[in-house]
């Protein structure tokens, strides 16, 4: 029962800790829905060219750098 309770605390600490970030997050992906058109995106990362390519690994290069 101490280590049920113990994995508990620690899994309700993780979550308090990584929650604002999380809604941060969340906030941010909401407004570019909101504020960037489908198509400026599609036509600056959607065509398969070399440019779209190099365009969507300089904007994911900082994902895996967050956590």
């Amino acid at each position: 029962m101490s280590l049920l309770l113990s994995v508990l605390k620690q899994s309700t600490d993780l979550w308090m800790a990584i929650a604002p970030f999380l809604l941060l997050g969340m906030l941010i992906a909401g407004m570019f829905h909101v504020l960037l058109r489908q198509e400026l995106i599609a036509r600056h990362l959607g065509r398969g060219s070399l440019s779209a390519v190099l365009k969507a690994t300089l904007l994911g290069i900082p994902l895996p750098l967050c956590s």
